[in-house]
């Protein structure tokens, strides 16, 4: 919160609330849902995730990361501590979210240098259609949304291409569709900054 501070001026509320309404709404959204579909088994991986930490077994030997990994990874720790639960499971993603709405403020910043515009493009990430929809569910979409929006933002601010590469990574493991797709203008990219280099 120091860099949000730093950066959007002398208040914060208007971000805090976003992020607090963002977190409400996955709130509430949990009460009025079930798992479905692809969830079932994410749900599944988590909870075998679960056990074989637990029981201080190696993940390795079973089929967790078929669909991504290290995203089902925060709900199996807290299934650990809770139980298995699908509510547990949905407020990681709601997580997720949360945290791509704040990426999503930070680039809006970096482009307008306005605190309230940064609060409506966060508003307008939050507000799409497809983010409410995958916000109270243990689907992959918040975690890809959240990673998409990482190494976007860490193009920005010109970091360090090996960081830029693992966010990307990060990326894979939420979504292989996304990250395939985009695949080949990272390597463009990558190729083209080194050649103005050089």
């Amino acid at each position: 919160m120091k860099q949000l501070s730093a950066n959007a001026g002398t208040s914060n509320r208007p971000v805090l609330l976003l992020l607090l309404l963002v977190l409400l709404a996955g709130l509430f959204l949990c009460t009025v849902r079930y798992a479905f579909q692809d969830e079932v088994a994410y749900l599944n991986d988590a909870l075998r995730i679960s056990t074989c930490l637990g029981e201080g077994r190696w993940i390795g030997d079973e089929t967790v990361g078929f669909h991504g990994f290290l995203f089902k990874l925060p709900a199996a720790l807290l299934f650990l501590v809770t139980g298995p639960s699908i509510f547990v499971a949905t407020l990681t993603n709601i997580g997720f979210a949360v945290l791509a709405v704040y990426l999503s403020y930070l680039i809006c910043f970096h482009f307008f240098r306005n605190r309230w515009w940064a609060v409506g493009g966060g508003f307008l990430v939050f507000s799409a259609v497809f983010f409410l929809r995958a916000l109270a569910t243990f689907l992959r979409d918040s975690a890809s949304i959240f990673a998409l929006l990482l190494v976007v933002l860490l193009v920005l601010k010109k970091k360090n291409k090996w960081l830029i590469g693992f966010a990307f990574l990060l990326l894979l493991d939420a979504k292989e569709t996304v990250f395939f797709s985009l695949l080949p203008g990272f390597i463009a990219w990558v190729l083209y900054d080194e050649y103005l280099k050089h």
